[in-house]
This record gives structure tokens, sequence and C-alpha cells, in this order.
């Protein structure tokens, strides 16, 4: 079988010889990208990632490692909008004091692969999911915007409460790009498709025995603080 893909990381977060090896050894190109505001960069990475997803078939197995930085990472604007939009969008939600997983409910339905449409977008292939959790509880579907998660726990209303919330509405201390507020009042008024749900056929049972969409937690903050915790001890501090 042919092994090969693409993996997008923050500046200087991977070595040259790490990046040569993937490169040489498993035909994985790795791309850097800005954090914590997306960048030109990361929407090249996104669109080539969704364009590899669209080409599988249903022979194919598509590994997705998701890490909490994912969402300025992996940015595809939802079309009309533009980078730009995206960009003053992330920097807006960050003035406001939003929580993550409070910011994400609206970055989701902005772009082209959050809320599930990654997976989505590679149906029928089999997609399994390894995320790295940074969020309290660690809610899957919130998790660098849930791209293979389906978005049963929000929806366009939950988005735009949001915005009046936090000041994101026109004339608010944090106004959002006229055309991001445009795509949520549409989004509202039912004129715009939402982010796939349980029952899209990429997470549906296949042949009633399992789904082709699985999304597995292999770490969180918990699990980083207790081992920080026993490392600490063995070094003789009283954690």
């Amino acid at each position: 079988p042919k092994l090969g893909g693409l993996v997008i990381i923050k500046d200087d977060h991977a070595t040259d010889e790490e990046i040569k090896t993937l490169n040489d050894k498993h035909s994985i190109v790795v791309r850097s990208a800005s954090h914590p505001v997306p960048d030109a960069r990361s929407v090249a990475g996104a669109n080539e990632i969704l364009q590899l997803a669209s080409s599988s078939d249903d022979r194919t197995l598509i590994l997705v490692c998701v890490s909490g930085g994912g969402s300025a990472l992996f940015c595809s604007p939802r079309s009309p909008l533009e980078l730009e939009d995206l960009m003053a969008t992330n920097s807006r939600l960050l003035e406001s004091g939003m929580p993550i997983e409070h910011m994400n409910v609206i970055r989701k339905r902005l772009e082209n692969g959050k809320g599930g449409r990654l997976a989505a977008t590679a149906y029928p292939a089999t997609v399994l999911t390894l995320i790295l959790s940074d969020i309290i509880g660690d809610p899957l579907d919130l998790i660098a915007s849930g791209p293979t998660v389906p978005d049963d726990g929000s929806d366009w209303d939950d988005a735009c409460r949001l915005v009046q919330e936090y000041g994101l509405n026109a004339g608010g201390n944090h106004e959002l790009p006229k055309a991001v507020l445009d795509m949520l009042r549409m989004g509202k008024e039912g004129k715009l498709d939402d982010t796939p749900k349980s029952s899209h056929p990429a997470f549906s049972a296949n042949d009633q025995t399992k789904s082709i969409s699985e999304n597995i937690l292999v770490g969180n903050n918990y699990a980083a603080v207790m081992a920080a915790a026993e490392e600490a001890e063995k070094m003789g501090y009283n954690p």
C-alpha cells in the first residue's frame, strides 16, 4: 500500500532532520504555519490536506493527528470569506476573552475543514483520528474545532448567541468583519448548510457493525500534569 501525507506544524516545531526523515522515508510532507492567528501558509496547507482527503476512496485509510492549535494551522476559509476575514476574526475572538471551546463553535462554521467537514470530505475513506486535548473536559468536537468529529453539540444559533454575548456583533467592542457576520446571519436564517452531524454517512454505521470514522483521545491536560508531578517527585520535589 502507498503511504503519504502532509503535516502542518507551528514554526520551528520540527528539526530539519525530522522533516527530511518524514519526507524521504514516509513521503510525508511537513508544512509550517502561523499560530494563534492563521496566515496564507495555513490556508495552503489546509487546502492541500482537503484535496488529499477528497481524492481518497473506500480502500483508503486516513490517519489524522490533531492537537490544540489546529484551528489556526488548519484554516480553509468558506467562500466567500477570505483569509483576512478569518485572521481578523481570530484576533477579535482572542481580544474578547472568549474561552477556546466557545471560539471553536464560531470558527468551525466559517471554514471548509472544521466541525466534521474533513471527515465528510474524505468519505467513503476510513478515518482514524488521534487527538491530543488542550481543553478541560476533552470535548472532541471542539479540540482544533473537531475536523473529524460530528458537530452534534452546536449550531448556527449557538454561534450567533456567542457573537452577541461577547460583543462581537456590529457596533460591539470586538466587532467581527462584516462578511463573517453576514455568513452567521445567513446560516441562522437557514440559507447555508451547517456542519455535518452524526447522521452523515461518514459517521454512521458501516454494515451496521462499525463507523468508518473513529476518534481516539490519546492525551490531555490531566495526563500531562500527572506526568510532570511524577517526574518532579522523582527529582526530589514535593508536587
